[in-house]
């Protein structure tokens, strides 16, 4: 029986801080096909591969995601563009 509860709460602890490659590709408004590109190539969140489906832990996923976070280029304003080319 101990066993059994063991498997029953890595079970759980898999839904709890685990996504799924289809809730994944979801969230990046992405196809599942292009997810699964992404893997192959790197260019992907890591993900950890359980009985040959990929999950992608919550936290690595949003780091992943932090992580490419990036701001505009800021442009010259006219006055400051207008001044150097004199």
């Amino acid at each position: 029986m101990a066993i059994d509860e063991e498997i029953q709460h890595k079970l759980e602890s898999i839904e709890s801080d685990f996504f799924p490659d289809l809730e994944v590709a979801l969230k990046l408004k992405i196809s599942p096909r292009t997810l699964d590109r992404w893997y192959r190539t790197g260019k992907g969140p890591p993900a950890t591969l359980i009985s040959n489906r990929r999950y992608y832990n919550k936290k690595t996923f949003l780091q992943w995601l932090n992580d490419r976070e990036q701001r505009p280029a800021t442009q010259p304003s006219v006055q400051r563009q207008r001044a150097a080319s004199r």
